[in-house]
């Protein structure tokens, strides 16, 4: 029976043909496409036209838009009753809307000189009216943003997964550190070296040469790298069981017996200043007491000038001739104006000694705030995501939204953390439980109930595209490419990471937006392994890289991916190419046309209907 229904000379528009083995059996109704640059509106109204019943709208602006430019829409260009006119034609058309904040934002709050809690806060904001924007547009769902939160090495974290991202990156890769106090980044390069004091092993002082100066050789990273593999379990913990927070301790320790040694050298000053400084306060107490008894001034002050130069002291060393003989007429002015001196003195001296051990204090503290950028930059994601999505939240309750509000972070490029599939699994789990600590005790919710809505409000979006830009830095075949990314993506679905799916092509090197299929990226396999654990979340095919006016083609082209045909009126299986190429299923061109497709309308049908 079921033969001969396939033999039939008509199919519906929605029918399968007889699949192969390596055929796609994903509905294209699940497979809508983006707009993402100029009015969202007339974005909508065009993605309608031609055919979709998914759309999601992006915008490319931050801060305050410009409707000017295409790419300065942001969401708050859109005014109420435009968003109200969206929400209506989505409705009436039975389109499903998903939202894309700006993708020129970082929610970590990372910047040049490194995380900053006001960059942190822009983003969140750019979130947040993303946020509302999908609330007042599609009562609710997707809020995709983009997963760019901090750089760090390709190599040192995916090398045994056969990546490099330049053929010396290993011998010279920046291991990048974080201030957890300033959030000041400070990168440590694998090639730096250090001149050190060579260490008598049994002594522990330093050897000197035959000139009796302090030998000095150059250590290098790799140096370090061994004697930190050395170090038993618990001394690696203390630099965070990181190699750059051990050579940058190290490091520094260099500093820190610097500023001692410094402030050591300044302090044997302040005593010998105090010293000296106690002794000029002694003799004008004494000098005044004696010349107050004394019946004969000159007597009196003449014997205390001899005492005081049989001592030494006076006159001071540092004295020209010419001072001595000011001092003989006025002795008291002249150990007045010396104390004076010394106190002056004594105070920068003391100045000098406090500065150097506030230096060896902050260094120290500063080795202690040292963290990896990992560890920093991904407690700072998860928080203003976590942060976002509460805001989407309590939205949804307020309102009484039809469908929960979903932030969705979207793996981006390789150079940045959030883009291997393994970053992304760990900042959605990590900002999972950051929203759940905050619905319990922000919102008193019970822990079970509170995981599993923070689990319904935070998914990833995965894009194809961006992943194949992975390709230029594997080091290994495009079948292992292939079959490396097959199981990332398994191990997304498995542990329910995946809520929002992105299609693009390109050739492995950069986000080219090309039509699916014309590029390297094995979206094929990756259709049929969604297929295969039976994901059915959205899937949005993102426009960019085809001909002007021709944007619809990202999405009938991964039309054309999967095993369903629009029509059949004869025995011959047709494929999406045939009616995008074809005028009534004729490759060639139409030997007439009239309607709106018509260079002229002189004359049209009475009815005005074109024909199509």
């Amino acid at each position: 029976m079921a033969e001969s229904y396939w033999n039939t000379d008509y199919w519906h528009s929605m029918d399968r043909s007889k699949g192969k083995e390596d055929t796609i059996n994903i509905n294209p109704s699940q497979i809508g496409i983006s707009h993402g640059i100029g009015d969202p509106l007339q974005g909508l109204k065009g993605n309608i036209f031609v055919g979709a019943s998914q759309v999601e709208l992006g915008f490319m602006g931050q801060g305050k838009g410009f409707r000017g430019q295409p790419t300065g829409w942001t969401p708050e260009s859109v005014s109420a009753p435009e968003r109200e006119a969206i929400r209506q034609l989505a409705k009436i058309n039975e389109v499903k809307l998903s939202t894309h904040a700006t993708p020129n934002v970082a929610i970590s709050g990372i910047g040049e000189q490194g995380f900053s809690e006001e960059k942190k806060e822009q983003a969140i904001h750019e979130i947040k009216r993303a946020i509302d924007f999908a609330a007042d547009t599609a009562g609710g769902g997707l809020v995709v943003l983009h997963a760019q939160e901090f750089p760090r090495s390709i190599i040192e974290h995916f090398k045994e997964e056969k990546f490099e991202q330049y053929p010396t990156e290993e011998q010279k890769a920046i291991l990048p550190l974080v201030d957890s106090k300033t959030g000041q980044l400070i990168n440590l390069r694998r090639d730096i070296t250090v001149a050190e004091p060579v260490i008598d092993e049994k002594t522990g002082e330093p050897l000197r040469d035959e000139e009796g100066r302090i030998r000095v050789e150059t250590k290098t990273f790799d140096d370090y790298e061994k004697k930190f593999k050395q170090l038993s379990d618990e001394e690696r913990k203390k630099y965070d069981n990181h190699i750059g927070k051990y050579f940058y301790a190290q490091h520094e320790k260099r500093s820190i017996e610097q500023a001692e040694g410094q402030a050591e050298y300044y302090d044997e000053k302040v005593r010998a200043l105090e010293k000296e400084r106690n002794i000029r306060r002694e003799i004008i107490e004494n000098f005044e007491k004696v010349m107050s008894e004394a019946k004969n001034k000159e007597a009196a002050k003449s014997f205390i000038i001899t005492s005081l130069q049989e001592r030494g002291i006076f006159p001071h060393p540092s004295r020209q001739p010419e001072d001595f003989e000011e001092a003989l007429k006025d002795p008291l002015k002249y150990f007045k104006q010396e104390f004076k001196e010394a106190e002056r003195s004594l105070q920068g001296w003391r100045e000098g000694v406090i500065s150097a051990r506030r230096q060896g204090h902050q260094i120290r503290e500063q080795i202690e705030r040292i963290k990896p950028i990992e560890e920093y930059g991904i407690k700072q994601s998860a928080e203003g995501i976590a942060r976002a999505a509460m805001h989407g939240y309590d939205i949804e309750k307020s309102r009484g939204l039809e469908k929960p509000i979903t932030l969705v972070p979207e793996n981006w490029s390789p150079e940045v953390y959030g883009s291997h599939p393994q970053e992304l699994k760990q900042l959605v789990q990590e900002s999972r439980k950051a929203m759940t600590e905050k619905l319990v005790k922000e919102k008193h919710i019970e822990r079970a109930k509170a995981k599993q809505l923070a689990q319904e409000r935070i998914k990833a979006t995965f894009d194809i595209g961006h992943m194949n830009m992975w390709r230029k830095y594997f080091q290994g075949t495009d079948q292992e490419f292939k079959t490396w990314m097959d199981n990332q993506v398994k191990d997304l679905l498995k542990n329910n990471i995946i809520g929002h799916v992105h299609l693009t092509d390109n050739f492995g090197y950069n986000d080219e937006h090309l039509t699916p299929g014309e590029g390297t990226a094995p979206i094929k396999e990756f259709l049929q392994r969604l297929e295969t654990e039976g994901y059915k979340g959205e899937i949005m095919a993102e426009p960019g890289g085809q001909p002007e006016g021709k944007l619809f083609q990202s999405m009938t082209g991964a039309w054309g991916l999967s095993n369903y045909p629009m029509y059949r009126v004869d025995g011959m299986s047709r494929s999406w190419s045939d009616i995008e190429h074809s005028y009534f299923g004729r490759t060639e061109g139409p030997r007439f046309v009239v309607g709106d497709f018509a260079p002229s309308k002189d004359w049209t049908l009475w009815s005005e209907v074109p024909l199509e």
